[in-house]
């Protein structure tokens, strides 16, 4: 479990964290944003276990970074779920729900 972007955190499997930690280590060591990026997600890194009736224990300062006091939506990505605050996701969807915006977030993707 780590600190995302957009203000939330992601939860990845550890095969696919292998994969974003082999990613980031293919990386330009003297590209600047590179650099920010890896120490943003792997300094606010925590390996979680399920306790026996399946929950995972969010450690505080992440917690704090996600803004999460009580209630936390869950979002299914690709490799990773990702944990929001409700308002913040509820601010975020309303945008990416706008079609304006989401064209212009697709330009250039090639989808």
């Amino acid at each position: 479990m780590t600190r995302w972007v957009d203000s939330c955190l992601a939860i990845f499997p550890i095969e696919a964290w292998g994969d974003l930690a082999g990613r980031v280590a293919g990386l330009p060591i003297a590209d600047a944003g590179a650099r920010t990026f890896s120490r943003f997600v792997f300094s606010g890194a925590f390996e979680i276990e399920l306790d026996r009736q399946g929950r995972a224990l969010v450690p505080a300062g992440l917690r704090e970074f996600a803004g999460l006091e009580t209630d936390a939506v869950v979002v299914g990505m690709r490799d990773h779920i990702e944990l929001w605050e409700p308002n913040r996701w509820a601010a975020y969807s309303a945008e990416m729900n706008s079609a304006d915006v989401l064209a212009r977030h697709l330009d250039g993707l090639g989808i």
